[in-house]
């Protein structure tokens, strides 16, 4: 009798102390990936970036080898929270899982996955206007041809297209603080028990014991 009272003291601190459950995601530069320096037009602002597959770690354990769902912003060099969201949720999201599983597995190339994410922007940025030349994202005249005319085959093959099974990643913080990024290779992480919670899962067990005994 006097367990099962000093579990119904001590559940809720453990409760209330136990952090959230998060998953991180953090960029490393050691894990392979394909990506290609290109010269692009991003929302009116003219740069080079290294387009293609982004590598990063969830918790620090897991790699995985990402796409950009969100150009405009930069990813941070520290972990940042990350929330899983479906395709189904998120805009011309069936679209980019169709992109997504129909080709990331057959590139062999940096350029071939800097064209697939240059896809990717061009949905995402100018909402299936599908035209490189102009809109938000746009290639310039320096970006590698090859590159352009890919991308260019992929948006007309995915055009009325739609799949399923990629995640995105959306940071935490709300719009603006990292970029969302998409994948299917790791939708199915799961976030690492943090020592609290390994705490809540041993009071747990006391719990029902006590209860057991009474």
């Amino acid at each position: 009798m006097h367990s099962v009272r000093a579990m119904r003291i001590l559940l809720p601190l453990l409760l209330a102390a136990l952090p959230a459950f998060s998953t991180t995601i953090t960029y490393d530069h050691s894990l392979p990936r394909l990506y290609q320096p290109i010269e692009v037009s991003l929302a009116g602002a003219v740069m080079t970036v290294n387009a293609g597959q982004i590598a990063v770690q969830f918790d620090d354990t897991i790699p995985a080898l990402m796409y950009c769902a969100d150009p405009v912003t930069w990813l941070l060099p520290g972990p940042v929270p990350v929330t899983a969201v479906s395709d189904s949720v998120f805009p011309n999201g069936a679209r980019l899982a169709w992109l997504y599983n129909t080709y990331n597995a057959t590139l062999t190339e940096g350029w071939e996955a800097a064209a697939l994410q240059l896809a990717f922007w061009e949905i995402v940025l100018d909402n299936n206007d599908d035209n490189l030349n102009s809109g938000q994202t746009r290639v310039t005249s320096n970006t590698n041809p090859f590159v352009a005319a890919l991308a260019g085959a992929m948006l007309l093959a995915s055009a009325g297209q739609g799949s399923s099974g990629v995640t995105f990643w959306v940071p935490d913080q709300g719009p603006g603080y990292s970029q969302t990024l998409l994948t299917a290779s790791a939708a199915a992480v799961t976030a690492t028990p943090e020592p609290a919670g390994y705490l809540l899962f041993g009071a747990g067990l006391l719990f029902l014991g006590a209860l057991r005994r009474r």
